[in-house]
């Protein structure tokens, strides 16, 4: 089903129970914290290797969630992409990685464009905004992506969140 929210295209997919492996660190919301980790698996070719691994389009996505008790961060920072259960066993070997499981889910894909920010799309709240359309967060999964790190302006991007039938 597409709809249009705030000017926001929002499609929802049926998505098939997928594990989300990556590079994790538990970072402020400054501005600067997550792009700095960014920064630093490109340079050191973490993001690469992991793209060997992405289930479909070569995409990395990030995830944020909690803090897990870390009073110097404000939220767990994960730069990673999706793949199969059993793509994990390759990765298990590297201690670095973080894995999140996700349960076959709705998800609604909203679709920032050209002349669109993803700064606009979270100042009207993609939590309500699934709301408008009958959603509401599905926290069975408990976590979203998105890859803001690769938007610029005048580019797409996409944020995916996990959502079931209000």
């Amino acid at each position: 089903m597409k709809y249009t929210v705030h000017g926001y295209e929002i499609q929802v997919e049926s998505r098939d129970a997928f594990v989300f492996a990556g590079y994790t660190e538990f970072v402020k919301l400054d501005g600067k914290s997550i792009r700095l980790f960014m920064d630093t698996l490109h340079k050191g070719g973490s993001l690469l290797e992991l793209m060997q691994f992405s289930l479909s389009e070569p995409q990395v996505w990030v995830c944020l969630s909690g803090n897990e008790g870390h009073a110097d961060a404000d939220c767990r920072c994960t730069v990673g992409v999706i793949c199969h259960e059993e793509q994990t066993g390759a990765l298990a070997g590297n201690s670095r990685i973080y894995t999140l499981h996700a349960p076959k889910s709705e998800w609604a894909v909203f679709r920032v464009g050209e002349q669109q920010s993803p700064a606009d799309l979270h100042q009207h709240n993609v939590y309500k905004m699934v709301e408008e359309i009958g959603y509401k967060f599905n926290f069975r999964v408990g976590f979203h992506l998105d890859n803001e790190h690769e938007w610029a302006p005048g580019k797409t991007m996409k944020f995916l969140l996990p959502v079931i039938r209000s």
